[in-house]
């Protein structure tokens, strides 16, 4: 009785593929290690020479595997075919099978702190499935051409004010510097990086700063056919820097302006210091900024107060004090106070609006400070102003999502969300938030796309998002596997240690969930 015999194994779960009688022996060796059975003294499975294998065990106890399981084990599915078993050897194939689960799950478990996950190359394929806006560019960033190094910050810089300026035309749909800037250093074609970003045109160029001079070449290209429709080269003084970008803005609104007819009222204007080395300071605080982290965030707030003692009326550098201040809690709660960085960060928003009320970051800075006093209403009325002034600041969106999200308001959160995702395609804070508003609407196919993207963007993010889909699947095998990869990348997330306790009792493995909800932190 109760007897499988190992074709209806590869029957079942190896349908269509040729295997042999070492792989069902491999496949059993697992379950035993497992549940830490013995071959000579079987407590739950033994060998039935000439005819299969028993279930020596109470096979009514066993949990059956689910249908829909989809567990990546190397092997395919396990799929339930109508005929050939029936009663008892049905029920034996199954607790058989659901065995193999729990197998499977275990191997996962024991690998969890010594197999590493590599990550991913980034793909461009199928990142975007739909023509781009004809009205749509992207600024790469400038290639430092200098001979030192270290002087990156100041071609990134370059890059960014360029697209700032650009990024407040109406009707211009202009990707977000995490996205373009994930494209840094890499040869990739014009026509896939365009693809990946979702735009038809592509700002590429150069830096080469030497001395007081410095030569910036830049060239707008239709990423179509990789075609350029316009280029230029401008060699000054560093002191006209301020007025080079404006004479690059200019000259890429005239080229759009002529070949896409768009209308614009005038060129964009990027904002000056008073001096260079205040707009130095600053483009040295930004660059630390936009990296985040509790280093760079330190260094950014010392950078951005030295642009500000260098020029005092300095409007963008005052904003992105403030958001550099308020940062710093987030990466040091017990160091800094919520009413300590209110206090610090306050009175560098409102000089910032004070000096430039048609400012985008200024007004996003004195929302941030509103949100800190959790005056979310307020807040979210600010953020919106910054939109107003610049359609295309994307990191504005996901913040709006955020608050929308904490007061109530979800369809206006979820809106947010699809914007900063279509802004900022491969920004991982983007795709994670829309991903899980897309679960939990119950757009399954439509988050497990975007799953693709974090796949080589952040395997942590990745996971997680993928053991999310799976716990709306009904999938616990696929949640505890997800699980595992989050923790092995993350092992502080005490949240999925939690679902991977419950996960693991939910299969049998009482002694695995009990472990973990003993091993948190």
């Amino acid at each position: 009785p109760n007897i499988v015999s190992i074709d209806e194994l590869m029957d079942e779960v190896w349908a269509g593929r040729v295997v042999n009688v070492e792989t069902v022996t491999k496949r059993v060796e697992m379950v035993r290690e497992a549940l830490g059975d013995d071959s000579h003294e079987p407590r739950y499975i033994a060998l039935v020479r000439g005819h299969g294998y028993r279930l020596v065990c109470n096979i009514e106890s066993l949990k059956q595997p689910t249908d829909d399981a989809d567990i990546d084990i190397g092997e395919p599915s396990v799929t339930h075919k109508e005929g050939g078993l029936t009663g008892g050897r049905r029920i034996a194939l199954s607790a058989f099978l659901g065995l193999i689960l729990v197998a499977a799950v275990y191997v996962a478990y024991r690998s969890l702190l010594s197999s590493p996950v590599e990550s991913p190359q980034l793909s461009v394929e199928s990142v975007t499935r739909s023509a781009p806006p004809v009205h749509s560019i992207a600024v790469l960033p400038f290639v430092n051409m200098s001979s030192d190094p270290d002087q990156e910050y100041f071609s990134d810089g370059i890059t960014e004010e360029i697209l700032n300026a650009l990024s407040a035309i109406q009707g211009l749909r202009l990707t977000s510097r995490t996205s373009s800037f994930s494209f840094k250093e890499k040869d990739v074609p014009i026509p896939e990086i365009a693809k990946a970003l979702g735009v038809a045109h592509i700002v590429e160029g150069s830096v080469r700063k030497s001395g007081n001079r410095v030569r910036i070449t830049a060239q707008l290209i239709d990423a179509s056919n990789d075609r350029q429709l316009w280029s230029d080269t401008y060699e000054r003084a560093l002191d006209d820097i301020f007025a080079i970008q404006d004479e690059i803005s200019a000259a890429i609104v005239a080229a759009l302006k002529e070949h896409l007819e768009l209308e614009v009222e005038a060129a964009p204007r990027v904002i000056a210091a008073a001096n260079t080395e205040a707009h130095d300071a600053y483009l040295r605080g930004h660059h630390l900024l936009v990296r985040r982290g509790q280093s760079n965030v330190e260094r950014a707030t010392r950078e951005l107060e030295k642009a500000i003692e260098l020029d005092p009326d300095y409007a963008i550098a005052h904003a992105e004090l403030a958001i550099a201040i308020l940062l710093q809690r987030q990466y040091d709660k017990n160091k800094f106070s919520k009413a300590d960085v209110v206090a610090r960060a306050g009175p560098h928003a409102e000089r910032a609006l004070v000096l430039d009320s048609t400012l985008a970051e200024a007004h996003a800075a004195a929302a941030f400070v509103l949100w800190f006093e959790d005056n979310l209403d307020e807040a979210l009325s600010r953020f919106r102003q910054a939109i107003q002034i610049n359609p295309n600041y994307s990191i504005v969106y996901t913040w709006m999502a955020l608050i929308s999200m904490k007061i109530g308001n979800y369809k206006e959160a979820f809106a947010a969300q699809e914007i900063a995702v279509r802004l900022d395609p491969l920004s991982v804070p983007a795709i994670n938030n829309y991903s899980s508003s897309l679960i939990k609407r119950n757009r399954l196919d439509e988050a497990e796309q975007e799953l693709e993207k974090l796949a080589a963007l952040s395997p942590a993010a990745h996971a997680n998002i993928r053991a999310n889909l799976a716990y709306f699947r009904g999938q616990s095998a696929n949640v505890i596997l997800a699980s595992l990869d989050v923790l092995q990348l993350g092992p502080e997330r005490r949240d999925r240690q939690a679902e991977l306790s419950y996960q693991f009792a939910a299969v049998g493995l009482a002694s695995e969930a009990l472990a973990i909800l003993e091993h948190r932190p």
